[in-house]
């Protein structure tokens, strides 16, 4: 086969992406906050509020700003006097 030099040389390159995927529980996130020096008890509530407004249904949310995942839990305490 001879080499047509009436057409411009093409350079070819092979590209390739890679996705990583960590899915972090609420037991892990848990404790990555006591490993900061957070007091946080594994009763703590561990969730995140899905934007009204529409159907997200199998749709993933950004975590940010305006859509941050809520650890929570109460404490109590009873003082009583004699």
């Amino acid at each position: 086969m001879t080499k047509n030099t009436l057409l411009p040389s093409i350079d070819r390159s092979t590209v390739t992406e890679t996705v990583h995927r960590i899915d972090i529980s609420g037991a892990v996130i848990r404790d990555l906050l006591a490993r900061a020096g957070y007091t946080v008890p594994d009763s703590a509530t561990v969730s995140f509020l899905v934007p009204s407004g529409a159907d997200w249904s199998n749709t993933h949310v950004d975590v940010d700003d305006e859509n941050p995942v809520y650890v929570r839990w109460e404490t109590r305490s009873v003082e009583s006097s004699s």
